[in-house]
């Protein structure tokens, strides 16, 4: 079994957040259909959301990597999303990271608790949190 120690583990870090916050920025989506990612899942698997005001955004300003409990983790700012006045509604069952034209999958959450956004002003905070661990 191969063994990335903790150093190697924040280097690895190190390396998606410098790709990330450069020239490979990833792209927060969210998903309306109630769907568990699995290992297996690709983008093809989300149905993005449709709710007024919706707008996919960038993560950016991934901070330098921290270990916490032997996992490297790194962490872009947090994103805010907001329905504004419509009538189209969604209920959110998590999100996803795609590259900046939206064809390859990086990460996906499905949330604990769906997240409904049916009138204006309903909103909720995203954190996403990225770590790179051994096993």
């Amino acid at each position: 079994m191969l063994l990335t120690p903790n150093v190697s583990n924040l280097l690895i870090a190190e390396v998606l957040r410098a790709a990330w916050n450069g020239g490979t920025p990833l792209v927060a989506r969210l998903f309306q259909n109630n769907y568990t990612p699995i290992e297996a899942t690709v983008v093809g698997n989300f149905v993005e959301a449709t709710y007024n005001g919706y707008v996919a955004q960038s993560l950016v300003s991934w901070a330098s990597a921290v270990l916490i409990t032997n996992q490297a983790h790194i962490i872009p700012a947090a994103l805010i999303w907001q329905h504004t006045a419509g009538s189209t509604s969604n209920t959110i069952y998590g999100w996803y990271a795609t590259d900046s034209g939206g064809t390859q999958l990086w990460m996906c959450e499905r949330f604990g608790t769906p997240q409904v956004l049916a009138v204006n002003g309903d909103a909720f905070a995203l954190q996403p949190d990225f770590y790179v661990t051994h096993s």
